[in-house]
């Protein structure tokens, strides 16, 4: 029996290392074949402008200036588009796009520290530290591991912030890295047996939760003239046992892989030497001695309820000996579930491309759901191990298919299949997508942040109420447009986008104004720099005469104008990506 492309390539893959490279042919065909069956009609390739726009928000998370639209839409080579897919994967923003992705799904609304502007500055860090990763195309298995193990302040260690961010809380951490790298949110069976999987005991949760048990988040002051608040991230102790709170009887769990692997318990000093039990219990003799350690014996202190105060004294004064938990943890996900760590990212970069996953939900491994298309999945996913996780070869695949590339006008039999992925999504623009869009075509100061520091601050209150009115805290990409009265209010209202697309100050419609006063230029600058196309020949017959007529009149004209470009960023057209 002859076997389907796509499983010959996973045998390939399996028995030669990177013997076989799966194509973007190959993943079209596998669709082609499913759409077949269920006799679904595709939709017609997108257009240039539509792809350009597409391919800029989805790699770049913003859309492409109108220099880069005008050199793409005139450009006659047949292999524009993959010259363009290779440009936009090499530029910088992709790592900064990334950098807001992971923020989102691994640090997202903080409770400490209260004031936001310390919490923008600690998550640019760690924004900027995502770009810097996946710019250098560090393997995705080495950018997993730095943050689970990751120990140290977040002024040294950025990485730190997504365990940082919680508050002597395993059950959280544990949660968190368990539902962003292996796709299983186990978080309920943190109380209870889980209801979908019975497997997944509340014993094993707290067996994987304890690989936390003794990670300790203590806010401190750094010391490099950045008036901030840091945060250290630390392992204290050796305790290999824990108590689950709220349990009767106490439930006590020792650190458990989910598949019930155990960890190797094995010690290091604070230089991450490896030590004996019985150094260790010298090492604790001498730090009973210590300053620190007397005054929280005097205060009646447990390692349980340790304040701030007490914890940073301990800090201060031992020689962080602890176990390596964390680092077993990171062992265990990377390199013994590395199949899963890779199935669970290659579903999440297929999802914000294509608008849903090949798995829904995208966290849903711990429960009984099944891929639409499994054997495509594991088609991807054996192909990203054998690129050593190269995430943006993976990327780079997607974006070739036929299947991305597709115009958003569902035919009428692929309106009713969106999990066979016959035409492209239509999906709301992130708020980060959306602002930075926004500033780059208004090419207003305010809402870029750049300029004086009453710019920046400007920025990041705009952004604050911009994130509420749009509820982006905390989320994956929302796949499924749905306007509402607050969005459309907001841009109404908003003060800073009414003066950004003002014809008066450093503005777009200020600068078009000395280039040019010939109403079909200024149609097409608009429509250009905003949509990323020209219009067409209905809105053309409709808004040119109304330029033209206005065109004896400065301030008629420079008004209208104003009310075209409004109208253009609150059109259903620029708030989402299609």
């Amino acid at each position: 029996m002859r076997l389907p492309v796509l499983l010959l390539h996973i045998a390939l893959l399996l028995v030669a290392g990177q013997a076989a490279a799966l194509t973007p042919a190959e993943i079209d065909d596998h669709l082609a074949r499913a759409q077949g069956t269920a006799e679904v009609q595709p939709a017609p390739r997108a257009t240039d402008a539509e792809f350009l726009r597409r391919v800029s928000l989805d790699v770049r998370g913003v859309v492409p200036t109108i220099e880069k639209t005008i050199a793409f839409l005139v450009d006659e080579r047949p292999d524009k588009r993959q010259r363009l897919i290779d440009e936009f994967l090499a530029s910088p923003q992709r790592g900064e796009h990334w950098g807001v992705y992971c923020d989102k799904l691994l640090v997202g609304t903080m409770t400490e520290p209260g004031n936001r502007t310390f919490q923008r500055q600690l998550k640019e860090d760690f924004r900027k530290w995502v770009a810097e990763q996946f710019n250098a195309n560090v393997p995705y298995d080495e950018f997993i591991a730095d943050i689970v193990s990751a120990s140290g302040t977040t002024d040294d260690m950025p990485q730190a912030l997504p365990l940082g961010r919680w508050r002597r809380a395993p059950e959280s951490m544990a949660g968190s890295i368990s539902r962003v790298f292996l796709g299983a949110d186990i978080q309920c069976a943190q109380c209870h047996d889980h209801k979908e999987n019975p497997e997944l005991t509340q014993q094993k949760f707290w067996e994987f939760a304890s690989f936390f048990a003794n990670t300790r988040v203590v806010p401190q002051r750094n010391d490099m003239g950045r008036n901030i608040p840091v945060i250290e991230v630390a392992d204290v102790g050796v305790r290999w046992q824990f108590n689950v709170p709220d349990t009767s009887p106490t439930m006590t769990v020792q650190p458990a892989y989910l598949d019930g692997t155990r960890p190797n318990r094995r010690i290091v000093d604070g230089e991450g030497e490896e030590i004996s039990l019985r150094e260790l219990l010298q090492q604790g003799r001498r730090y009973r001695q210590t300053e620190g350690a007397r005054a929280i014996a005097d205060n009646g202190a447990t390692p349980d309820n340790l304040t701030p105060q007490q914890l940073r004294a301990i800090l201060r004064d031992t020689p962080r000996a602890h176990d390596t938990r964390r680092t077993e943890l990171a062992s265990m996900m990377v390199h013994g579930d590395r199949e899963q760590v890779a199935r669970n990212i290659v579903n999440r970069v297929w999802a914000r491309f294509m608008g849903r996953g090949l798995m829904e939900p995208l966290d849903g491994w711990a429960t009984p759901a099944t891929p639409d298309h499994p054997e495509l999945l594991e088609a991807l996913t054996a192909e990203l191990i054998a690129s050593n996780m190269d995430i943006r070869h993976i990327e780079r695949l997607i974006l070739s298919t036929h299947a991305y590339q597709r115009s958003s006008a569902a035919t009428e039999s692929s309106a009713r299949r969106p999990e066979l992925f016959a035409h492209a999504a239509t999906r709301p623009l992130s708020p980060d997508q959306l602002i930075n869009s926004l500033a780059r075509v208004t090419q207003s100061a305010t809402l870029s942040g750049e300029g004086d520091r009453r710019a920046e601050q400007i920025r990041a209150q705009f952004e604050q109420q911009f994130n509420f009115t749009f509820d982006s805290d905390e989320m994956e990409w929302i796949t499924i447009f749905d306007p509402s009265i607050p969005r459309a209010l907001f841009f109404l209202n908003e003060p800073n986008i009414n003066s950004a697309v003002s014809a008066q100050g450093q503005t777009f419609l200020a600068a078009l104004a000395t280039k040019t006063n010939d109403p079909a230029d200024i149609l097409d600058y608009i429509f250009l720099t905003t949509l990323s196309r020209y219009p067409d020949d209905g809105e053309r017959e409709q808004l040119l005469p109304l330029l033209q007529r206005a065109a004896n009149n400065r301030n008629d004209s420079l008004r209208l104008q104003e009310d075209l470009l409004w109208a253009l960023l609150t059109s259903t057209e620029f708030i989402t990506n299609h």
